[in-house]
């Protein structure tokens, strides 16, 4: 077994799942960073893939924010899911300092929801997203969240099988 996993296997168990959370929501934010594109090709068709994407980047959003937060806590009974809630709840300036071009709150807002209403999106006549917002938001998201897991439990996130 390797150092990683033995530090790993000595965290409680609402450090465990922090960790599992993080590892879920880099998970989801390379999938939809890497569907983000025009789409997918199979069989000689090209498939869009923006919804997916943008499910996937704003879902893995909520789990950095969920793993922060238990981290910070120690509880892993977090109720909420809107985005801008979550990073209320965390407290954390660093993210809304990495964004300065951008009026945090109002974008955050703006994508609070936005887990629920793309993935229902055919019920919408006209839905938009701020792709530059979430695509930095998620990262930087999962940057922190990677220092918080290092600092924390001296996890290397980089060097975790998932």
């Amino acid at each position: 077994m390797d150092n990683f996993e033995q530090e790993y296997n000595k965290l409680n168990e609402v450090s465990k799942m922090a960790v599992n959370a993080y590892r879920s929501g880099r998970q989801y934010m390379m999938t939809g960073i890497h569907t983000s594109g025009a789409g997918i090709v199979v069989n000689s068709r090209l498939y869009p893939t923006i919804i997916a994407s943008v499910v996937n980047e704003v879902f893995a959003c909520e789990l950095f924010f969920k793993s922060m937060i238990m981290i910070k806590t120690g509880s892993k009974s977090i109720k909420k899911h809107e985005l801008l809630e979550l990073y209320d709840l965390l407290g954390i300036e660093t993210i809304k300092n990495s964004l300065l071009k951008y009026d945090f709150r109002e974008e955050l807002q703006k994508i609070s929801d936005s887990f629920v209403t793309w993935r229902y999106c055919y019920e919408y006549g006209t839905i938009a997203i701020n792709r530059g917002f979430v695509f930095e938001l998620c990262n930087i998201l999962e940057k922190e969240n990677k220092k918080i897991i290092f600092k924390e439990y001296n996890l290397n996130m980089d060097q975790s099988f998932i």
